[in-house]
Order: C-alpha cells, then structure tokens, then sequence
C-alpha cells in the first residue's frame, strides 16, 4: 500500500483525531465505520478526523533487491514529520487513535518527540502488543515489523523501559492514555495490551483483534468507549467543547511547565495563571497551596482565586472552615478592591459573596445587598469577560429569572473560553439550587448555554 493521510473531516478546526492502523493493515479499511460514526458525534464536531496509513505488508522483505517496509522506529519518524508538515501541522493539539502495531509507533513517536507529546491530548490503544508478542517469532525473520513486535526484541525493551522512566506517570505526561483489549483477542492477548499499563488505564471491550476496531453502530462498545474518552470533562458543553477542553488543558499544561518551577517569584498575574492552570487539570490542592503560601502578600485578585479554590473544596467536601474562609477572603477582597476603585476586581468578589451569604451563612437578605452592589459594578467594569454573568447570576438572586436570561445569553455570545463557559454554567447550576427556581427555568438556562439539561 501507499502511505497516505485520509482525511475524513478537516473544515478547519484546531484539534484533530488521527487514526493510525496496524501491521499488514490500511487507512481506510482497518476501521470500518469508526470514523464516520465518531464524526457524527455531536459533541466531537470540533475535532477534525484523518487516519494514517503507512507501509505495511505481509510479504517479505527482501533488502538489497527490492524496497523493504520501515522498521517501527523509522514509521515512528514518519509519524512524527506527518504531525508537521501538511494538514496536521496547523493542529494545535492531537489525538490519537491507534490499532495493534500502529500503538507502538504511537508510543515511539511520543518518546522520540517532545514537541508532539506535549501537542497530544488523547491516546488510545486498541489491541497493541505493547510488551510484545510471541506470535511473531516464526514470521520475525522475514519482516523487520515483526522482528521489531518481537516480546524479545531490542525495540519493545527500549519501548517499555523508555515509557517507564519518561511517560509512565503524571506529571510529566500531559495526555490521557487508554489501553484497550479485545475480550477474544487471540492475537494480542491481555499481557501484552494491558498488562504493562495500570489499572486504572485499561479498558476490555468485546471483540477478536479485528472485529475489536469495527463498530457496526453506536451500540457498540469501542464506538462508546472512545467517544467517553474523548469528551471526557467536556460533556455537557455543547458541539466543540471536547475539541476545546483538549486544546485549553493543552495550554494549562504549558503554563504549568513555564511558570511551575518559578512559582514563588511569581508577580500576581501569572499567580493567578498558574493557579487557574493547575485547577483546570485537576490539581485543585496544589493550587491552593500555591496561593496560600504567598499568605498576606496576595493581591486581590489572586486572593479571589484562593477563595474561588476554598469555596469549590467547601462544595465537595462541606468542611466549614473552608467555607469560612473563602467567604472572609472574597469579604476583605471586596473591600480592597472598592478602596482601589477596582470595580473588575469588585464585581467579581462580591458576587461570590453574594452566593457565600446565601449558600454558606444562609443569609438571603445580605445576598439581594451583596447582589445589587454586584450590578452597580459591573455596569461600571468596561469590557470584562464576566460583566453579562455576573449581571445574570445577582438577578436570580433579585428573583428576576427573565433579565438573568438575557444576561447569559450576552454572556455566551462573547464567545468565551471553554473553562469559562463551564465556570459560568456551573456557578448558575449552584445558584439555580440555592434559590430553588422550579425545574422549567433550569432547562431555560441550559437551552440558554446550548447544554442537555440533567435533574
């Protein structure tokens, strides 16, 4: 075959799913009607869709006479220079979706490329003989490819000790890995797909080594299981939020890797990066113990995102110190920042603690105070991402469900960030619950945020 790069869908997006095959198999053919199924995804039609193919055959090579196919290092370089010239080279962030031999190459290319693991969000291996096989010593003689699948060989020993010591925790790995077997694989049995990966990254779906990669629907549970993978934290969140949430956790990532090892010499705007970034790839603990070894040298911002921290940790965890704390922070952030004729900084600080003396103190009067005041400065805040949410959320508090409305939908129609949008839709979940608006209204404000509206 030719190696070649299918594209499936491409209509311009900034993250794409790539496809990669196996040994002795094809672009197009080894994956039946996955693409297509995961391209009608409503919640994937931010990524585009391409599958790679490569040289692969089972006829014998033959060096010296005729052309042999590469070894898996070198299609470990031709992935590699794919992802940076062509089409995938304008892809801000990758995932890939890979069968058999096609998950070594995968993992080589993510060891040799630095640049393309950190551009990679999703890894997902579907019958990959990651520790190798034993199958392949009676062909191994006549195909470098199986020679290098080989459980013995020196590529699968440098594979797993290279993936020991450089991606086998996190951090530093930035992406999610997923390794999947077939239940009736006889091909590449469990020890060698699963088995060299934690439990907690390894999947089984029904299926032989061919059948595993064909879904004949969306009852299959491949198509489900990678569709999961995909929309992972980004569901609910409307038709480009998985594509959106892979690219953002990607630039949180490298905001991490910048600003991490020089966090205590951090001014207080890239505090407050960094603080954000770290919520936003779940080290929410690590953020707060960031902000709050600063201790009274915070400004009101980043005093904003400690509390921001401590009111999500009080919501989970119902522990009241911190909700004590996050309403005293947000309280004495308020002040300073009316001192200051802030009004940005004002406006967010005292609708939260506008939510913290209804949520936490049980306070519904200093809330409605806390909440007009929230309207005054944010009529006075410019042009503030926030000003249309903030507006909305101190009107449910004013019992005025029909202005909070028309404020989120100004709000969305900012086009904000993805982590914005579910910031915003989450704050107006927990405030729909506190002021128990009926049933109605909450599908109103999810239709509103274009989001399934779940009881």
């Amino acid at each position: 075959m030719v190696a070649e790069l299918v594209k499936n869908r491409d209509e311009g997006e900034k993250a794409a799913i790539v496809f990669v095959h196996g040994f002795g198999g094809k672009a197009e053919g080894t994956w039946g009607e996955f693409p297509d199924l995961i391209a009608k995804t409503a919640e994937l039609k931010g990524w585009a869709i391409y599958a790679l193919g490569y040289n692969t055959s089972l006829f014998p090579d033959i060096r010296g006479i005729w052309s042999s196919d590469a070894g898996l290092k070198e299609l470990a370089g031709y992935l590699v220079t794919r992802t940076t010239v062509g089409p995938l080279a304008k892809k801000k962030t990758l995932a890939f979706v890979a069968h058999s031999m096609g998950g070594l190459i995968v993992q080589r290319s993510l060891l040799d490329s630095g640049e393309l693991a950190d551009r990679t969000s999703h890894v997902v291996l579907f019958g990959t003989p990651s520790a190798g096989l034993k199958k392949a010593v009676w062909f191994r003689k006549l195909k470098q490819q199986a020679q290098d699948m080989y459980k013995d060989s020196e590529f699968i020993r440098e594979l797993r000790d290279d993936w020991a010591e450089k991606l086998a925790t996190r951090p530093p790995r930035r992406f999610s890995f997923w390794a999947v077997a077939g239940d009736r694989d006889q091909f590449v049995p469990p020890v060698s797909s699963i088995e060299p990966f934690p439990v907690s990254e390894r999947q089984v779906v029904p299926g032989n080594h061919v059948e595993m990669v064909k879904p004949n629907g969306t009852d299959s549970l491949s198509y489900q299981l990678l569709g999961d993978i995909l929309k992972g934290d980004a569901a609910p969140g409307g038709d480009h939020a998985s594509a959106r949430v892979a690219i953002e956790s990607r630039m949180f990532n490298e905001a991490i890797a910048t600003l991490e090892p020089n966090a205590s010499a951090l001014d207080d705007q890239h505090l407050v990066m960094l603080a954000i970034a770290l919520d936003g790839v779940g080290r929410r603990a690590d953020a707060k113990a960031l902000l709050e070894a600063r201790g009274g040298d915070l400004g009101t911002d980043p005093m904003g995102v400690l509390a921001g921290r401590l009111k999500r940790m009080w919501l989970v965890g119902g522990r009241k110190s911190d909700g004590e704390d996050a309403l005293a922070l947000y309280s004495d952030a308020y002040d300073m920042a009316v001192a200051n004729s802030d009004y940005p900084q004002a406006m967010y600080h005292v609708i939260n603690r506008a939510f913290m003396e209804l949520a936490f103190s049980g306070n519904a009067e200093r809330a409605r105070t806390f909440a007009e005041a929230a309207i005054r400065h944010a009529d006075q805040a410019g042009r503030d991402i926030w000003v249309h949410a903030t507006k909305a959320e101190a009107m449910l508090y004013l019992n005025n469900p029909d202005g909070a409305t028309t404020e989120y939908g100004a709000f969305v129609g900012e086009n904000p960030a993805q982590w914005q949008m579910t910031s915003a839709y989450g704050q107006a979940a927990k405030a729909l619950e506190i002021t128990r608006y009926d049933e109605e209204y909450g599908k109103i404000i999810a239709d509103t945020f274009g989001y399934p509206y779940e009881d």
